[in-house]
């Protein structure tokens, strides 16, 4: 009879079911609050992603215009990206600090689940406290986050199903006075091409 709460902001449906059967919840009281998952604060974008081996020039649009010696740590928008592989992360912060002057490279960091707990509390202080402003991260690390000042969250490839990249993109905006943006960047083979008009 101890009673306890679950919350998620990603359910689906299936999920719900599962949770549902393996807390017995139809044989207790239970009540249920589903507030849906409208955030019109969020704006989505899809585009072809050109170079999938080394994605930095599909993502350099996000850097200011200018980056040099004068460029400040505010100048950079928060973004936190996705790839799928450790590898993926750690090429694409290496790519990202060639391009920044040398005084911004350390605004840039990879997340993964194979560092230690101690780093990424270190990581994830600094993003919160926007220390570090380009995160590239896998999925896994990112379970959690709650940083609420996220200005672009972009997936660079395919994720394996609708509600993956659901997920990544409910890490964008979470404070509801920003306005971010959601951008996923696939290979040219995921787009299908307009009609043509007779």
């Amino acid at each position: 009879d101890i009673p306890f709460l679950l919350v998620t902001a990603t359910a689906t449906t299936e999920t719900f079911e599962v949770i549902w059967e393996s807390l017995s919840y139809g044989c207790r009281p239970f009540w249920g609050i589903d507030v849906g998952c409208e955030r019109p604060n969020l704006q989505y974008m899809c585009r072809t992603l050109s170079n999938a081996s080394s994605p930095l020039l599909d993502v350099l649009n996000l850097l200011p215009m200018t980056l040099d010696d004068q460029t400040r740590l505010e100048d950079l928008s928060k973004v936190l990206f996705f790839r799928n592989t450790r590898e993926e992360c750690s090429e694409l912060v290496r790519d990202l600090r060639r391009v920044l002057p040398p005084h911004l490279r350390t605004a840039t960091h990879a997340f993964y689940s194979g560092l230690s707990e101690e780093a990424k509390d270190i990581r994830w202080d600094q993003y919160c406290k926007g220390d570090v402003k380009l995160m590239v991260s896998t999925v896994a690390s990112a379970v959690g986050c709650n940083v609420r000042d996220i200005e672009w969250v972009v997936n660079l490839g395919i994720t394996e199903s609708l509600s993956g990249l659901s997920q990544r993109f409910g890490r964008a905006g979470r404070s509801p006075s920003i306005k971010s943006k959601c951008a996923v960047l696939v290979p040219s083979w995921a787009i299908r091409p307009p009609p043509e008009t007779v």
